[in-house]
């Protein structure tokens, strides 16, 4: 069988929305279990389409793609001010909206055109960080549900997931073979070096992924 690149093999599943079921995999243990873990594509298109695999002990794996867009945000008062860097000039531009937090609610409104999002919090505040800092969810304007990650360090991760589709995984030595119902099983070679996990194809192509730390 001709082997492609993993982000292609990415590709031609998120284009066949699978239905997820149980395949019987048994469960990583050992070295293995270093894979397990929620990973995002490095590369991703110039409108921050990627992809996300999430590794599970039982052996399962999930496979999203989706749009992701990573930017930073400060505080003032009460206005969120939320900074992004076009990846292709460098250029920094930035959004600020009044935002207002009631326990697990949370409302951002357009100072100017008073159009409102709202948001639910998906964990628990911590009592040692800002009210901010959290996973929270809303509608996009797509229909989808997002999602934004607003870290302690100001970092903010916006998620949009177009579907997830379900498989089986299974790791010998450096090998990892994926498998999606329906669809051929996947081999490549996998190394991980601290937070970067890299897929090597039989074609010598290489995909790699950043470990996601929330």
């Amino acid at each position: 069988m001709c082997q492609q690149p993993f982000s292609q093999w990415l590709f031609l599943v998120s284009m066949f929305p699978l239905v997820m079921t149980s395949l019987g995999a048994p469960s990583v243990s050992g070295q293995e279990a270093s894979i397990v873990g929620k990973w995002e594509s490095v590369a991703r298109s110039y409108g921050g389409i990627g992809s996300s695999l999430e590794f599970h002990s039982d052996g399962t794996v999930s496979l999203t793609p989706g749009a992701m867009v990573d930017f930073t945000y400060r505080l003032d008062g009460t206005r969120l001010v939320m900074s992004v860097t076009d990846p292709g000039t460098g250029e920094v531009s930035e959004n600020t909206v009044d935002v207002h937090i009631t326990g697990d609610s949370m409302i951002h409104s357009d100072p100017e055109s008073g159009q409102e999002i709202r948001f639910g919090r998906l964990e628990g505040a911590k009592a040692d960080t800002l009210p901010i800092v959290g996973t929270w969810s809303f509608k996009h304007y797509t229909g989808r549900t997002a999602f934004e990650v607003f870290t302690a360090d100001g970092d903010v991760h916006l998620r949009v997931p177009f579907h997830t589709d379900g498989g089986t995984y299974t790791v010998s030595a450096e090998t990892l073979t994926i498998v999606i119902e329906g669809r051929d099983p996947w081999q490549v070679r996998y190394a991980i070096d601290g937070a970067m996990l890299t897929l090597l194809s039989a074609d010598g192509s290489r995909e790699q992924y950043n470990r996601v730390p929330w």
